[in-house]
Parts: C-alpha cells; structure tokens; sequence
C-alpha cells in the first residue's frame, strides 16, 4: 500500500531539507530563473523567508515533494517559492499545501488578501489561479527573478 502525503508547518529543524528540496536539479530549473541563479542564495531564501513568515511543505515517505512560504505584507500575505515534483502524488500533495497555506493564512495571518506572482507563459500557474479566484493584478519587468525577456506576472485573491 502507498502511504499518503502529509503536510506540515516547517520548524527550524525542517528548513535545511526545504532548502535541499529546493536545490534538486529539477524543482530549481522548474523556475522561470532558476533559484540558484539568483542573487539572494536558496539557503537564504528559505531562511529568511521562515524568518518572516512560516514555510508548508507536503511529504511522501520522509521526502519532500511540494512546499510553498507565506510571507506577511501588509494587511496580506505573500505566497512564494510554490514548487511540487512534476508526477501525480506530489501535484496532489501540491494542492493540499495550497489549501492548508489558504486555511492557515485566514487563521494565523488574518490576511485580507493572498498574492503570488509567476511569469508569462506560465499557463499552468493561470489555469490554477483563476480557477481558485485569484486576478492578474498587473506585469512587469523583474531582472532578479526573470530573464530579461521574461515579464513576472502578480495575482491577487481578496479574502474578505
């Protein structure tokens, strides 16, 4: 029998296997300007991030296959660095992550919106967004994360 995934909130003893998660050749090149590509390391990403605000992740006998951080602004909430291993357990595993970081953005948070951005040509990501009530807010150039011919694209979803 496969065992089920299951999700948690990080602690600090998680955050070093986020972090090699995050470095795996394929979760890494999966971003549209891959994570080591950029100018703020993945270990600092992950650090920093859990620093602010908390990480979820979603496993599958003892490996990480999704994880996603929900960063406070304002009066909401940043998700960043989403990223699941591209098969059909961890997508699922994905969309628990996804639905536990919106329960725990209401709860822990009182977050009166959610945004995420992506980059253009993502159609994935659109398709998963507008089906789950987020809106295209706008585009625009962002050389730390995109290639220079590469626009990111911010959605919001209003939670009040």
């Amino acid at each position: 029998m496969r065992s089920a995934f299951k999700i948690h909130v990080a602690q600090d003893r998680d955050l070093h296997r986020i972090k090699s998660f995050l470095s795996e050749a394929e979760i890494d090149q999966g971003f549209c300007k891959p994570l080591s590509d950029r100018t703020i390391s993945i270990s600092e990403r992950v650090f920093s991030k859990h620093k602010k605000g908390i990480w979820i992740f979603a496993e599958i006998e003892n490996q990480i296959v999704s994880c996603l951080a929900i960063v406070p602004e304002g009066r909401g909430v940043v998700f960043s660095t989403f990223a699941c291993v591209n098969t059909i357990r961890p997508k699922l595993a994905a969309v628990g992550v996804w639905e536990q970081s919106l329960k725990l953005t209401k709860k822990i948070f009182n977050a009166s919106f959610v945004e995420i951005d992506s980059w253009e040509g993502n159609e994935f990501i659109n398709r998963f967004l507008k089906k789950r009530g987020f809106k295209k807010i706008e585009t625009y150039p962002d050389p730390e994360k995109r290639p220079a011919s590469v626009n990111s694209v911010l959605y919001r979803m209003t939670l009040r």
